[in-house]
This record gives C-alpha cells, sequence and structure tokens, in this order.
C-alpha cells in the first residue's frame, strides 16, 4: 500500500525519497516549479488523494486555512525545493498568498493580482 502523507513534513520526506540525484539537481534548480504543476503536481494530487474530502493530507492544509488542491500540490513542491536547497520555508507566508489570492477571485479581482509561483520569482 502506498504511503499517503499527514502533513507537508511527511510529504516533503516522502518526496525527497522518490527523487534520483539526476532528478533532484534539476528540480534544485529549477527557477518556476509551475512547471511541475502538471507531472509531479498532478500526481501529488491523484496519488496523495488531495481531491478527496476524507484525505488526512487535505485535511491537514484545511486546519491551516489552505483548501485547493492545486494550492496545496504547490506549497508541497515549493517546500520541497526549499529542503534540497537547505532554505528555510515560511508556510504561513505561502498559505497567506494563496489566501489573497481567492479572496481577490472572490471579489472579482483575480486579474489584478499576480500570485506568487516559486520562491525564485520576483
Amino acid at each position: 500500500m502506498k504511503k499517503i502523507p499527514t502533513s507537508l513534513d511527511e510529504s516533503v520526506s516522502i518526496l525527497l525519497e522518490k527523487f534520483s540525484e539526476k532528478d533532484r539537481e534539476c528540480f534544485k534548480k529549477t527557477k518556476d516549479l509551475c512547471i511541475y504543476h502538471h507531472t509531479l503536481g498532478r500526481w501529488i494530487r491523484n496519488e496523495w488523494k488531495l481531491w478527496e474530502k476524507s484525505s488526512v493530507l487535505l485535511k491537514w492544509f484545511e486546519e491551516k486555512g489552505l483548501t485547493h488542491p492545486d494550492d496545496i500540490s504547490s506549497v508541497i513542491l515549493d517546500a520541497t525545493q526549499a529542503s534540497m536547497n537547505k532554505q528555510e520555508f515560511d508556510l504561513d507566508m505561502e498559505i497567506g498568498i494563496y489566501k489573497q489570492y481567492w479572496a481577490n477571485v472572490d471579489q472579482g479581482e483575480a486579474n489584478s493580482f499576480h500570485i506568487k509561483i516559486s520562491k525564485n520569482s520576483p
């Protein structure tokens, strides 16, 4: 049976184990992690059942205020890259960015708000 993580830390640990050395080096240097949205991000969302309301990992993130599977997989990717590069990762800041994005969507202002895609984006 596949291990489904129950927290961000477990998610990062599992992903770190899955990377080959070549993939690890490529991922560490990637400036814009959105290129992984339809590949590794999709794998995270589907394999870890982020589309299912009963998902333990989804519930963990919902308790922190993050509810959309696309956002969650992006946060996991960002945190994994930060770990690989031995950088700090501020989960609360990341969640705040997504909350602001969705607040703007709710107010019909999504087009005027640019979400930070990656830690390395200006």
